[in-house]
Order: structure tokens, then sequence, then C-alpha cells
């Protein structure tokens, strides 16, 4: 059977980067069409950060539970953390770049302007609570 195939690419305006190239099998036949491939596309792409994420950082695929409720409820946990994680980003961006600058200081151009703001968040939390419980267990 035959698959028809259509190929989307997508360039930024302002040829900052390199132009993204799309394959679907889905009917593309106007702008619109284009547009919509684009944007679920970077939708899904969002989705697979997400997990990535969680994967990495929270380590959700290193436990070993014996029973699926306690699955489920460590994915509640871990879905809460993510949602925490990304309501800070989305609604203090000023106080959170103060606070990845200090907890979670990065060098180097390249470091600088990444667009990594969950991990360095993450990281940045996990800093600013060890230094508190490292005051609080000094003596």
């Amino acid at each position: 059977e035959d698959i028809n195939l259509s190929l989307v690419i997508v360039r930024d305006t302002k040829n900052y980067q390199s132009p993204l190239y799309l394959l679907t099998s889905l009917p593309v036949e106007s702008a619109k069409d284009a547009w919509e491939i684009c944007h679920s596309y970077m939708h899904r792409w969002n989705i697979e950060q997400a997990f990535r994420f969680a994967k990495t950082e929270l380590a959700i695929e290193s436990p070993r539970l014996w029973f699926f409720e306690n699955t489920l409820k460590l994915l509640a946990i871990v879905s809460l953390i993510y949602d925490f994680l990304m309501k800070l980003i989305r609604n203090w961006p000023s106080i959170i770049k103060i606070i990845i600058n200090q907890f979670a200081h990065r060098t180097g151009n390249r470091c600088q302007n990444a667009l990594t703001p969950i991990y360095r968040l993450r990281t940045a939390i996990q800093n600013m609570l060890w230094c508190y419980f490292a005051q609080q267990n000094s003596g």
C-alpha cells in the first residue's frame, strides 16, 4: 500500500535557526494545513520534553515498586512536581531567574543562552534546600 507523504519546511524568518523539516502522512493543501501540522508537532515536542525531564531529573524509570497503585501514586507526585516547577517558571520569571543564577549558576555563553530553565530550576531548588539544611545542621 502506497502512502502519500508531504514535507513541511518551517523556516525562521530571520535565519537564526536551521529549517525544521516535518514529514507527514496528513494532506497538506494550504498554508493553514502546514501551520496546523507545525503546531501539532510543537505541542508533541513539549510533551516529549516533559517525559524526558520526568525520566532524567525526577527519576521515574529507576524505582522498584511492587504494586501498580504505588506506581500511580509516584506518577501523581511527579506530575505535581512538574506542574509546580512549570507554574513557577510561568508566573514568576524574574524571581526564578534570580534563583537560578544564584543557586544553579552557569558560565559560558552557550550554557547561559540554553533554553533549559526547568532543569536549572530543579537544580537550583535542590541546592537551595541543601544550603538551608546544611545551615540548620551545622552545629
